[in-house]
Formats: C-alpha cells, structure tokens, sequence
C-alpha cells in the first residue's frame, strides 16, 4: 500500500470519529474506496523542444537541421510490472517495463507513430541497457524510453525505421527501478535528453535534443469491486439503521420491536 493511500485512509476515519452517526462499517469502506488507485488507465507525458545537433554524413535527413522543431507525446500503462534486464545484478534496480509506450512524435512538419516502446530504468542507452552501479557516469534513477522499428509515417517524411529512438531523464525522486507516474526532471546529467539515429551503420545518422517531460494525463481513481460490494454494504446497513430509528420513534425505544427490524 502506497504512503499516499495510507494518509487518504486515515484522514478518512479521523472524520469518521467526529460522527457518531456513520456506520463503522461504512466508513472503513469509505476510507478504502477513496484511497484505492486505478489499476488499468493509462497516464500520458509530453515534452517539446528543438533539435540541438545533427549528424548526417551521408545525407540521410536532407533538410534536417539544429532548430527544428520536434515533440513528443508517450502514453504507458504505469501498473505493469518491471522485469529485471537479463545478465543485470538485482541490487542495480536496472529493469525493463513493456509498459505498452506509444508515442506520437512530431519533426519539423512530419508527424510519426508507434505503439511498440519499452521503458527502462538505470540503464544507459543506446550503448547498454544496464548502469554500471561502480560508474560515477551514471548515477542511478535514469528512465530512459527505447523504439526501434515500427514509425509510422506519411509519405514524404524522413525514415526513423533501423534507427535506435531513445528519451530519457534522471528522476531526482525514482532511483530504485521502480516506473514513475509523474516526472521529476533532473536536468543536466549524462544521457540526458533525446537521441536518434544509427551512426554506427553506414550510411548512418544522428540527431538529439533536450527531454525534460512533464506529466498531462494521469489515472482517475477507481475503486475495485470488492470495494464497491462493501460501500453498497455499509449503505444499506446505514439505511436499515435510519429506517427502523424512524419507525420506533424519535426517542428509540424499542420496548416493542416491529417484526423484521430487530
């Protein structure tokens, strides 16, 4: 249970004390569907900035150039679990979520597509999925999100297919391998921003960029049905209670209890 839903929860039955009326058993479901968070709804990120370098020995990108402009937009479901990266140490947090990341990406006047990203955490790519956890070079709490083939585009745009796609940051508060709903961007560290290309083929290119996302979607909260079974349960024991206080009478007695409300 995460701290967040533990302080909805106990701010929940503080109120509860404060009114004698409220069926406990109502209230502790109260406390619990408030606290519980959704399990399933995706959260989308955004970044935007301009392209800082280019390098396109062989003309692959005519007309690309430092400035042009590019944004991205990456929607993930944030409750799938990571899976450590093959051959990592445990203890180096470095995993891999298929988190489902799909991402609309704009260069220029081109606009690009693709539904098959993964995200990872600690890692240092393109040049390795895993941080050396001795390397002072890579500080832990990198999140990096990773296309390869698949872009989708119209005719006429500039091929990102057979190219490594990375975005990543340093999360100044997810440094343990966990996935992060909401980013806290470090700026400035090693790896840090966007970069594309295959510069170690040839022909081969490279462009990069500054990443710095921000979060403009997150999940509603939305209880579970056990929860929901026992709010509707607490309501209608609330009900009960009210009902057969109306038919004794304003001063309870319940010398003579009418048949079925005792």
């Amino acid at each position: 249970m995460s701290a967040e839903r533990v302080q909805i929860e106990l701010r929940w039955l503080s109120i509860c004390k404060g009114h004698v009326e409220m069926n406990r058993f109502l209230c502790a479901a109260i406390a619990i569907a408030s606290a519980v968070p959704a399990t399933a709804a995706p959260i989308t990120w955004a970044a935007s900035d301009v392209v800082v370098n280019v390098n396109d020995p062989f003309f692959q990108l005519p007309g690309l150039t430092a400035g042009t402009p590019w944004s991205l937009v990456i929607t993930f479901n944030p409750s799938v679990a990571g899976t450590p990266v093959a051959g990592s140490n445990p203890s180096w947090d470095c995993n891999v979520y298929h988190a489902g990341a799909s991402a609309v990406f704009q260069l220029g006047g081109f606009t690009y597509t693709n539904t098959g990203g993964q995200i990872f955490t600690n890692a240092v790519l393109p040049f390795n999925n895993c941080r050396d956890v001795v390397a002072s070079s890579s500080p832990p709490g990198m999140i990096q999100l990773a296309w390869s083939n698949g872009w989708l585009s119209e005719p006429g745009a500039w091929n990102l297919n057979g190219s490594f796609f990375v975005a990543g940051y340093y999360d100044g508060i997810y440094q343990d391998g966990l996935l992060p709903t909401i980013p806290t961007v470090v700026p400035g560290g090693p790896y840090n921003g966007l970069i594309v290309g295959n510069l170690g083929q040839v022909p081969g290119y490279q462009f990069t960029g500054r990443f710095e996302p921000k979060l403009i979607e997150q999940p509603t909260p939305v209880p579970e049905p056990a929860t929901l079974t026992m709010l509707g349960a607490g309501l209608a024991m609330l009900a009960r209670r009210r009902l057969k206080k109306s038919l004794l009478g304003d001063n309870g007695d319940e010398s003579h209890p009418l048949p079925g409300l005792s």
